[in-house]
C-alpha cells in the first residue's frame, strides 16, 4: 500500500441498521503502518465538496461505531 493508494469499502452503523459504501485515498503510511487517509463525508454530515478532511484509518471502524467490510484498496498507477 501506497500514499494515493484508494480504498472502497462498505460499511454497516453498529447503532442502526444503516447501510452505506465510502471511498477515502491513502495520504500517508508511518514507520508502525498506521494509515492516514484523506476523505470528505466522514462524520455522516454533508461536507462541502472542497473540503477534505485528514483522519486515521481503523479498517475495523470499530472506532467510529461502524463495521467495515467488503473492503478493497486500488493502486491507480
Amino acid at each position: 500500500m501506497l500514499s494515493g493508494d484508494i480504498i472502497v469499502f462498505k460499511w454497516k452503523s453498529l447503532a442502526t441498521s444503516e447501510h452505506n459504501s465510502h471511498v477515502c485515498i491513502v495520504y500517508s503510511i508511518d514507520k508502525k503502518g498506521n494509515i492516514k487517509v484523506a476523505e470528505q463525508n466522514s462524520d455522516g454530515k454533508p461536507q462541502s465538496k472542497t473540503k477534505v478532511e485528514i483522519n486515521n484509518f481503523d479498517p475495523t471502524g470499530e472506532n467510529i461505531g461502524i463495521k467495515i467490510y467488503k473492503l478493497r484498496f486500488y493502486q491507480p498507477y
